[in-house]
């Protein structure tokens, strides 16, 4: 290190003092250190130092500040400047004694130029940065606006920005971060916010930004960019909305194909329906020939006239897909481009137009899958009819039959509710076979089965056994109606025009009566009520034919 001749030039070189003790203490400081020992002498500086020379500013600089530490015996420090390099240093002055001072110094060149260069290129970096994002921001301590890119944000011109809290513009308060992103304590990137344009409508940000310190650390503000990602959000919402309606359609799906009645079936996907849509109820229709049937029904909707007009009317719009049949929305479903169902969603009371357009857009997904589905369930509902009817005339089977008499009888049983079991042959029926032929014999018995539909109830029970005998369960019937409407049956058959083989051997109904309840012993079962109604169904045989006989004593047997 040089030091100066302040008579000949404006800088001067620094010697190494000699002094041993000094020399090892510099050597120790990893900067250039040096020993001032009054005026502007030089001494005991460190390896470091030896490189540098001061220039004539910076000497008296730095004798001030030495003189002044040794004066007041507390350490000072200042900046000088120093040739080599144009560079800056900053010296700390440590008083030893009066007149002699140890100079510590630290190279603070690479700082000065950085605040150097940031002061001279704020408006560059302002520049870029509208270039980088769609405005730039600064806000001071207190976390107000203090500067918006020129052109403004959001449609608000800078000066509406200015002096403004970032939460007087946020659309979602109540989800915006706990801390502002406007005012960071360290460095951010794309913090998701929205907030409200000029307009009123509402914009997503990614907020990047930066804190602003001053020298000592102290926190003045920030500045950052703001990018508008709106459109891609939206886009993002919209892409995620249809994968999730298509995941709700397969599972939809596969909750139905999960169940093991066509009913559970039906019932399970209008309650997933109704309960994803967020309805208030949800009905599902079949299409069946000559109209509508409703298949399944859950949560609350109107009654089934109003739900038949909504789906007529539903069906009668040209295209396909979801309708608005107000109050109702709809969607016909389709398999091979015909119609095969339609399901309705009720809105409640708060229903809006929101409601309205995503139920649209859930029914839109899943008519097809649940096309698909109904008709499984059609092709499962024929095979379960074709196991449980009778081919020829579409009543009920012996096997069926006989399932389902269980039942009903076990209800009766439970409820101490009468019932009757009407057992009925045939009368003359072969002749018609040997004499006309097996068709005019299958238009007989045909003519048979519409006669038992007509005379029965839903809810009852109507069955060909075999060959000539039928069967038909009365529910909740006595032993008098059930008598009168055995007699109803053998006359309304005696007035069907069916050809009987020959004129002595008229076509007719023998029918026996058997009524639970009416005296019925103790572990009376099924069997004992076939068994009463067969017996008696021969004892009306045995009477002439063309007859009807009620079993009103449990001693009746068979006829041998």
């Amino acid at each position: 290190m040089t030091r100066p001749e302040p008579s000949k030039s404006e800088a001067a070189p620094i010697r190494p003092d000699s002094r041993a003790a000094y020399a090892r203490l510099c050597a120790l400081y990893p900067g250039p250190c040096f020993r001032w020992r009054g005026g502007e002498t030089v001494t005991a500086a460190n390896e470091a130092a030896e490189p540098l020379t001061i220039e004539q500013d910076g000497m008296a600089a730095l004798a001030a500040l030495c003189e002044e530490a040794s004066a007041e015996g507390a350490g000072k420090t200042a900046t000088i400047a120093i040739a080599t390099l144009s560079a800056r240093f900053e010296a700390t002055a440590l008083p030893l004694s009066v007149g002699d001072v140890l100079v510590l110094c630290r190279d603070r060149t690479l700082d000065s130029q950085i605040n150097q260069a940031m002061s001279q290129s704020r408006g560059l970096y302002k520049d870029l940065a509208d270039l980088a994002g769609d405005f730039v921001w600064e806000t001071d301590a207190d976390g107000r606006f203090s500067f918006i890119s020129a052109q403004g944000a959001l449609g608000r011109p800078a000066v509406d920005w200015i002096g403004q809290r970032p939460e007087t513009f946020y659309a979602q308060p109540a989800l915006a971060p706990r801390r502002s992103p406007f005012s960071p304590r360290q460095a951010l990137r794309d913090v998701e916010i929205w907030m409200t344009g000029r307009d009123g409508a509402e914009r997503c940000l990614l907020i990047s930004g930066l804190p602003v310190l001053s020298p000592d650390g102290a926190y003045l503000g920030a500045r950052g960019l703001a990018v508008d990602v709106t459109e891609e959000r939206r886009s993002q919402a919209a892409l995620a909305a249809a994968l999730s309606r298509e995941d709700l359609a397969r599972h939809i799906v596969n909750l139905v194909r999960g169940q093991d009645t066509p009913e559970a079936m039906l019932e399970t996907a209008a309650r997933t329906i109704c309960r994803a849509a967020s309805a208030a109820g949800c009905d599902i229709f079949t299409a069946e020939t000559g109209g509508w049937r409703i298949a399944a029904r859950f949560g609350a909707g109107p009654d089934t006239a109003e739900a038949q007009d909504a789906v007529a009317d539903l069906a009668s719009k040209d295209g396909d897909g979801s309708r608005d049949v107000s109050p109702a929305v709809g969607v016909v479903t389709l398999y091979r481009d015909h119609g095969n169902g339609a399901i309705l969603l009720w809105p409640d009371k708060t229903a809006g137009a929101a409601w309205r357009d995503e139920a649209a857009a859930l029914l839109a997904v899943v008519e097809g899958p649940l096309g698909l589905a109904l008709r499984q369930i059609a092709d499962q509902q024929a095979l379960v009819a074709m196991a449980r009817t009778d081919e020829l005339t579409r009543l009920l089977n012996r096997r069926a039959f006989m399932a389902e008499l269980a039942t009903a009888l076990d209800r009766a049983k439970r409820h101490k509710a009468p019932g009757a079991l009407l057992y009925i042959d045939l009368d003359n029926f072969k002749p018609i076979n040997d004499t006309h032929g097996h068709e005019a014999g299958d238009r007989a018995l045909m003519a048979i089965a519409e006669v038992l539909r007509g005379h029965s109830r839903r809810y009852d029970l109507a069955a060909r056994l075999g060959g000539d005998e039928f069967a038909l369960w009365l529910d909740e019937t006595d032993g008098d109606t059930a008598e009168s409407r055995a007699w109803e049956l053998r006359d309304a058959v005696r007035a069907l025009d069916v050809e009987s083989g020959a004129p002595d051997k008229p076509f007719g109904l023998s029918i026996g009566v058997a009524v639970h309840g009416m005296h019925d012993r103790e572990g009376f079962e099924l069997k004992d009520l076939l068994n009463q109604a067969d017996a008696a169904m021969y004892r009306a045989k045995k009477a002439g034919k063309n007859s009807v006989y009620v079993a009103r004593d449990p001693s009746v047997e068979a006829a041998p």
